[in-house]
């Protein structure tokens, strides 16, 4: 463990950028359409994309039901999660511990023919690109590498098939919007459900997400225990009208999509506006717990420089037995932590994020059991690049191997 550093994880702008720059393949929900119009149905389904300049760029085979969806409405949402490489996944499964996600709201927008050849240019140029870094790479990291399940954690190697001519594909750039509503002051007469619109201008007829107006009020109301008036609506919304306030009505819903709740702005009689803005990016923690993240936050931050390989890298120090040996030995060195096994979860340029085997609490029977745990290694200093991660790594399990073995006295070898 390093001391008295202050900054040791990324913020959660960098987490989201690390996630979508790490990964491939994510969820993409649209509006389920026929020739009718939207039906306010979500058709989900996993596609493979990478990012340009910050925005995912889709590819969604042309027999997929999204291309029809998005003709009608481009609303949509995406979800990424990290990446679980080899029997990560089915570690994390078996302890009911989902991976850490990115969910986005915004747009599905076709790209035309001249965007749609840039695309293609930009994804075989990555692939090249990565392709030669990797030749170039010392024995510090190639050795790990060569541990790893490659063809299935290569971000190059899962996207290359995009670019084969039999393969036919729609492609699509997602674009995240901050969601904008008005909220509106009204005195009497009947409820309309403004819409949150992803888009810069407002829509107070509700078209935006094709919600229908609330009833009104002398039709479907009654009165709660603190007095107010409340309004139900088929769509599952609620409209409390509270007269102490103005007689402002919010309505709380749940839009399916990417399961981020929306509050809608339902009015009557309007009398004075306020634009309220909400962020339509959201990283979800393993635990449960959810950050919002501010649209300009994510346009400035940048993705770890660690995450194009980050998978392959930690699929192979997980496979190797030799390393992960060396994985015990740093959490005694530097964690004073006593594991049984362990597992990389997560890496980035300031550290580590571990899954270590410890001894649980005492049992009622006064038996005591392993459990996993989650730990922290941070770096003393950021490693700004693959070779430097990889070459730090080896140091710390030679010293952790130098100081165990002084402490107990038994020879140890490093990697």
């Amino acid at each position: 463990m390093i001391k008295g550093r202050k900054n040791t994880v990324l913020t959660v702008a960098e987490k989201c950028k690390t996630i979508l720059a790490s990964n491939w393949q994510g969820t993409l929900n649209t509006v389920k359409a026929d020739a009718k119009g939207s039906k306010e149905e979500i058709y989900s389904s996993k596609v493979k994309y990478f990012v340009k300049r910050g925005r995912p760029y889709i590819w969604v085979p042309e027999d997929d039901l999204h291309n029809v969806n998005t003709l009608i409405d481009e609303r949509g949402s995406f979800a990424v999660t990290s990446t679980l490489p080899g029997s990560l996944a089915s570690l994390l499964q078996s302890l009911k511990k989902p991976p850490n996600r990115v969910a986005l709201v915004g747009e599905v927008v076709p790209l035309g023919d001249t965007k749609l050849k840039s695309a293609a240019e930009s994804l075989r140029e990555m692939i090249i690109s990565e392709g030669d870094a990797i030749k170039k790479f010392s024995y510090a990291v190639s050795g790990i590498l060569r541990s790893s399940d490659f063809a299935s954690t290569s971000r190059a190697e899962n996207l290359v098939d995009l670019l084969k001519e039999d393969q036919q594909y729609m492609v699509y750039k997602f674009s995240p919007r901050v969601i904008c509503s008005k909220t509106h002051m009204v005195n009497g007469g009947k409820a309309t459900v403004c819409t949150i619109n992803t888009r810069d201008n407002f829509d107070p007829q509700g078209s935006g997400f094709g919600f229908k107006p609330l009833p009104p009020l002398a039709d479907q109301s009654k009165v709660d225990s603190a007095g107010r008036v409340v309004v139900d609506s088929k769509d599952d919304s609620k409209a409390v009208v509270d007269s102490r306030v103005d007689g402002r009505i919010v309505v709380h819903s749940k839009w399916g999509i990417g399961g981020i709740e929306i509050i809608h702005i339902g009015s009557i009689d309007v009398i004075r506006s306020k634009v309220v803005h909400h962020n339509s990016i959201s990283y979800i923690e393993s635990k449960g717990s959810s950050h919002e993240v501010d649209l300009k936050d994510m346009e400035e931050s940048k993705a770890d420089p660690l995450s194009i390989y980050s998978a392959s890298l930690i699929d192979g120090i997980n496979q190797n037995e030799a390393r992960r040996r060396a994985l015990m030995i740093i959490c005694a060195a530097y964690l004073n932590k006593n594991v049984k096994d362990a597992r990389v979860l997560s890496i980035d340029r300031k550290g580590v994020d571990l899954l270590g085997k410890v001894v649980g609490p005492v049992m009622d029977d006064g038996s005591r059991e392993y459990q996993w745990k989650e730990m922290r290694l941070s770096l003393e200093e950021d490693a700004c690049d693959v070779e430097t991660f990889c070459k730090r790594l080896v140091e710390m399990e030679g010293e952790a191997i130098k100081n165990v073995s002084a402490f107990s006295g038994l020879p140890l070898q490093s990697n």
